[in-house]
């Protein structure tokens, strides 16, 4: 079965693993700035993957651009 890439151990995770999956995902030809993958454990246990872009989307400074993150769970 395949394990979603953020559910993986960042370890195990190839940088063309990030790359690829950000790309397919986001649509973007460009690499991203930063790749933040997270596993906290304690009382409340989660796991993280985001990406930076490292430009500013197309229609960021226009009236209809929307923000935010994108989250998934599983």
């Amino acid at each position: 079965s395949m394990v979603p890439i953020w559910q993986r151990n960042k370890k195990d995770v190839t940088d063309e693993e990030y790359e690829s999956f950000y790309r397919e995902k986001f649509y973007d030809y460009n690499k991203p700035l930063r790749t933040i993958h997270v596993n906290a454990e304690g009382t409340v246990s989660y796991k993280a993957l985001m990406y930076v872009p490292s430009k500013a989307p197309y229609d960021f400074y226009t009236k209809d651009f929307k923000g935010g993150l994108q989250l998934y769970s599983s």
